[in-house]
């Protein structure tokens, strides 16, 4: 059974938060059954260049291992953040 999980970030998404981002996709990423990562950001309301990097290393590692990654919730200046660095070019931004 394939399944889709959220990872639900905390409303500072930036360097603070880079063992605690990447600790929770590496549990997921080692799941066989996870097909896709989505990365909810309805608490989000501070982002940071260090996180942007952190989506974009996300989405190759998905890449790597066939599954899938998206955004979702993503509003005020994080969404006009994601949008400035078009990060929907590499994960969709729903």
């Amino acid at each position: 059974m394939s399944t889709d999980e959220t990872i639900r970030l905390d409303e500072r998404f930036d360097f603070s938060y880079h063992r605690t981002f990447h600790e929770s996709c590496k549990v997921l990423l080692e799941r066989p059954s996870v097909k896709k990562i989505t990365l909810d950001l309805a608490k989000t309301r501070y982002m940071d260049s260090s996180a942007l990097g952190m989506l974009v290393q996300l989405k190759k590692k998905c890449d790597e291992a066939g599954k899938g990654v998206a955004i979702v919730n993503a509003t005020g200046q994080v969404r006009e953040t994601l949008e400035i660095a078009n990060i929907q070019k590499l994960i969709p931004l729903a």
